[in-house]
């Protein structure tokens, strides 16, 4: 990637050149993946399926992006990220086009095609985070370069926030007026066009360095330190999934209408969406691996808490404190596994780190969806949930030398 050379002024994303830029094309070019997954809910519904058929559509889509995450990631770094999204930006666009037609097609069909389009999704998330992770300037001290690139790090888990929000807002709107195959027409023209638009700017544009020496697969996961942080990340899907569906129950129970979940994991959200905003304003300067310690304590002991609340207003006050450490955590991993990986495997590296926590988070909500029919409540998956997080703390409470980046 080519260098940046950092003009004066505050140590903050609005002094990268094309950084606001790209960080509204990259948000813009997501909302797909706030969207898709009730879209797709939605859309084999209308073709007179049920909850358990979309429900497969949906784990199909999600698991076929998981699995081939890593592979498109070496591709990414052999590439490069702009190319692999000029190429995979178009392929995905006709591929999510499909998934409408195939839905009048039988389940079959529709499966395949939620697979190939899943497949295909382009690797925005991970080149996108390659490129803050690889900010740099020579009129920039080492520690002043690492407090920039955490917070445009920091500013990218708040947009990643922002489209799970937004999404399914948006596809609200549009089956009020139009068939859900409208809601998926427009997540391939966004993510289609968006992935084009994010592979021009110069921050991405330029090919990646020769790797001084050939990797074997699996590349990324053989750099000392970096495990743990994929677990780490996989912990937090699993929590993330958990807490969902248990927050959902708890709204059926409590409030006798599951639609108040909304609301709370919207708090949740918006709590996330804070925390990461004042990251972004103010990366701390001590050592990060302490740092994520604190946030995931925070997210285990928050989650924890969910178990014992008992009413609504509680619950939202509880998922709003909650959720200011989640942003946090997300960027605070994410920067310390970019400080720890060679260049030449930093696209593979940042595609594990989207794959694990996605497909652990359907995990987290099969988990927690068994124990509240086990259990015919939502305390157990409270607890649950936050003894994982709890537990990610033991593989991260040494220090390491690879993964005690500072800012």
């Amino acid at each position: 990637m080519s260098k940046l050379f950092i003009s004066g002024g505050p140590s903050y994303l609005a002094s990268v050149p094309h950084g606001r830029r790209l960080l509204v094309v990259g948000a813009v070019s997501r909302l797909g993946m706030g969207m898709t997954p009730l879209a797709l809910i939605l859309s084999v519904i209308k073709a007179g399926n049920g909850f358990g058929a979309a429900g497969v559509a949906t784990g199909v889509y999600g698991l076929a992006g998981a699995g081939a995450g890593p592979l498109v990631g070496r591709l990414m770094d052999r590439l490069g990220p702009s190319l692999l999204l000029r190429i995979m930006g178009p392929l995905n666009l006709g591929l999510t086009s499909g998934i409408w037609l195939a839905s009048r097609s039988g389940l079959a069909c529709t499966y395949v095609a939620c697979g190939l389009a899943g497949a295909t999704y382009p690797p925005l998330t991970a080149a996108l985070r390659g490129s803050w992770a690889s900010l740099s300037g020579d009129e920039r001290s080492a520690a002043a370069l690492a407090r920039l690139r955490a917070s445009a790090l920091a500013l990218d888990a708040v947009t990643f926030e922002l489209v799970f929000l937004l999404g399914p807002a948006l596809v609200a709107a549009i089956v009020s007026f139009a068939p859900p195959g409208g809601a998926l027409l427009l997540i391939a023209f966004v993510t289609g066009g968006g992935s084009l638009l994010v592979a021009v700017n110069p921050l991405l544009s330029s090919r990646p360095p020769r790797p001084r020496h050939r990797t074997r697969p699996p590349g990324a996961l053989r750099i000392s330190g970096f495990v743990p942080l994929v677990a780490t990340s996989g912990a937090l899907g699993i929590t993330f999934g958990a807490v969902t569906v248990a927050v959902t129950a708890f709204a059926d129970r409590v409030s006798g209408n599951s639609a108040t979940a909304g609301f709370l994991l919207a708090l949740w959200g918006l709590g996330s969406i804070i925390g990461g905003g004042l990251l972004a304003r103010h990366p701390p300067r001590r050592a990060l691996q302490p740092v994520l310690m604190i946030l995931l304590s925070l997210i285990a002991v928050s989650t924890l808490l969910l178990a014992a609340t008992s009413g609504v207003m509680t619950m939202g006050v509880v998922l709003g404190l909650g959720g200011l450490a989640v942003a946090p955590a997300v960027a605070a991993y994410t920067t310390l596994a970019n400080s720890i990986v060679p260049a030449d495997v930093r696209g593979e590296a940042n595609t594990w780190l989207v794959a694990v926590p996605a497909a652990a988070q359907a995990v987290g909500s099969w988990i927690a969806g068994w124990l509240v029919a086990r259990f015919h409540d939502s305390q157990v998956a409270f607890l649950v949930a936050g003894a994982v997080t709890a537990a990610s703390l033991v593989w991260l409470r040494r220090p390491r030398r690879t993964v005690n980046g500072g800012m």
